[in-house]
C-alpha cells in the first residue's frame, strides 16, 4: 500500500505515480500533470495482503494496521479520538473537505457531460459535514453521468440488503420514525449508544445511527438531526419498505399520484377522501394534532416531490404556513400550492388565515398562479374536509 502526495513517494520509490495511473483515462486529460501528486492517494494491491497472511480476518487486520500507519505518518498534527481504530481516524473533520463530490465538481461534471445540474442536485445532494456543506454521492454522480440518466444505483450494492434487513428489525419506535423520514421530516437522534458493531441494536435510534454510517441518511451534527439526504436515496427507502410487509404506506404511496392531479384539478371532495384514505393507512401515527397532520399530508402528497421543494413551517407573510409546495425549475408549469392544517376547524378558516395572514407572498418572485388549500379534520365525526382556491 502506498499513499502518494505532493511531496514524496517515499512508501515504493520504485513506483512513480504517473505510471500506475498511465493505463487510465484520467492520465490523458489535459490537467493531469497539474493535478498529479497534488491529492493524497491510495493505492492497494490486495492480493499482497492475501499472499502475506492467506485468511480473511488476518487479512483485515494487516490491511487495518497498514492503512492507521499511513494515515498518521501522513497527517501526524491532527486530533485523533483514538489512534488505534481505524473509523475514529477516519471520522475527524479535517478529512471531510475529501469526501464525495462538492457541488462545484458536480455542476462542472454536469457541464461537461451535458446533464442537468438542478437535477442532480435534486437526485444526489444532501450530505454535510462542518468543514465540506454540501456534498454529493460520488459513486452515483459518476454513474449517472456516464449513463446519462439520473437514476438510484445504490440497489446495485450490498447496502440495499442490509438496509432492509434493519428495517424489519422494527425495534420499538422505528416504524413511526421511518414514516416521518419518508415524509420528508427530520428526527432528533441519539447517537451515543450505537455500538459500531452492526450486530447489537437497543433502540430504533441505533439503528438510524447506522443508517448515518451506510450514508442513507444525513446527519445534522449541530441541530443532532437525521433526514433522508436526496431523491435517490427516499427511493431506496420506499423499494426496501415495499418488500418489507408495509403495505397500508405502500398503499398511501401508489396514491399520491391521484391525489396530486386531484388538487390541481380543484376536486375538493376528492381530495379530503384521499386524505382521509392516507390517514387510515398510517394511523400508526399519533394522530391528534396538526402536526401530525402534517406529516400524514407529506407523505400521502409523496409524487409531489417530483415537481416540488416541499417545506414545512415556511415563513411567510406574518406567520408560517404548514406546507409550502415550491416548483422546481424544471417543472415551473406547475402550479405553487400553499396548503393549510386546521385541526378542529373549519377548511375555510384554513383558506382565510392563508389571506389574512399574507402567506402568498411568500412566492413573490413567482409568476405562475397559486393554489391555496385549506384541509381540516374534525375529531369528533372523523372526519376530513378540503376547500381549495386560484389565486394569481
Amino acid at each position: 500500500m502506498i499513499l502518494y502526495n505532493g511531496q514524496q513517494e517515499s512508501a515504493a520509490p520504485q513506483i512513480h505515480s504517473k505510471e500506475v495511473f498511465r493505463p487510465f483515462a484520467i492520465a490523458r486529460a489535459a490537467t493531469f500533470e497539474a493535478c498529479r501528486n497534488q491529492y493524497d492517494v491510495l493505492h492497494v494491491d490486495m492480493q499482497d495482503f492475501l499472499s502475506r497472511t492467506h485468511r480473511v480476518e488476518a487479512l483485515l487486520g494487516r490491511f487495518r494496521r497498514a492503512l492507521l500507519r499511513e494515515l498518521l505518518q501522513a497527517y501526524p498534527d491532527v486530533d485523533y479520538f483514538d489512534r488505534t481504530d481505524l473509523v475514529e481516524v477516519l471520522a475527524p473533520g479535517a478529512f471531510a473537505p475529501y469526501t464525495g463530490f462538492t457541488a462545484d465538481e458536480v455542476e462542472s461534471l454536469c457541464e461537461h457531460y451535458h446533464m442537468d445540474f438542478t437535477l442532480a442536485k435534486q437526485w444526489y445532494d444532501g450530505y454535510a459535514f462542518p468543514d465540506a456543506v454540501e456534498i454529493y454521492n460520488p459513486r452515483s454522480v459518476v454513474t449517472a453521468m456516464l449513463q446519462h440518466r439520473f437514476g438510484t444505483y445504490w440497489n446495485q450494492t450490498e447496502t440495499f440488503e442490509a438496509l432492509r434487513v434493519y428495517i424489519d428489525l422494527n425495534l420499538d419506535g422505528l416504524r413511526d420514525a421511518i414514516i416521518r423520514l419518508l415524509a420528508g421530516d427530520s428526527l432528533k437522534i441519539n447517537t451515543g449508544t450505537f455500538g459500531n458493531d452492526m450486530t447489537t441494536f437497543h433502540t430504533a435510534d441505533d439503528v438510524l445511527t447506522l443508517f448515518v454510517h451506510f450514508g442513507y441518511l444525513a446527519y445534522d451534527e449541530e441541530q443532532g438531526e437525521v433526514h433522508v439526504a436526496n431523491r435517490e436515496v427516499m427511493l431506496e427507502f420506499i423499494s426496501a419498505v415495499s418488500v418489507s410487509g408495509w403495505e397500508e404506506v405502500m398503499r398511501s404511496i401508489k396514491a399520491s399520484a391521484e391525489l396530486l392531479q386531484a388538487t390541481w384539478n380543484c376536486q375538493a371532495d376528492i381530495v379530503a377522501d384521499k386524505i382521509a384514505a392516507a390517514h387510515l393507512e398510517t394511523s400508526q401515527l399519533t394522530y391528534n394534532d396538526e402536526n401530525a397532520l402534517s406529516y400524514t399530508l407529506s407523505l400521502a402528497y409523496y409524487a409531489a416531490r417530483e415537481y416540488y421543494q416541499i417545506v414545512r413551517e415556511m415563513p411567510a407573510g406574518k406567520g408560517f404556513a404548514d406546507l409550502a409546495f415550491l416548483p422546481r425549475q424544471n417543472h415551473l408549469d406547475k402550479p405553487a400550492m400553499l396548503v393549510e392544517l386546521k385541526w378542529n376547524h373549519s377548511a375555510e378558516t384554513a383558506i382565510r388565515q392563508i389571506k389574512e395572514r399574507q402567506y402568498p407572498n411568500v412566492f413573490s418572485g413567482y409568476a405562475g398562479r397559486i393554489l391555496l388549500v385549506g384541509i381540516s379534520y374534525e375529531r369528533k365525526t372523523k372526519q376530513h374536509t378540503c376547500k381549495i382556491e386560484w389565486v394569481e
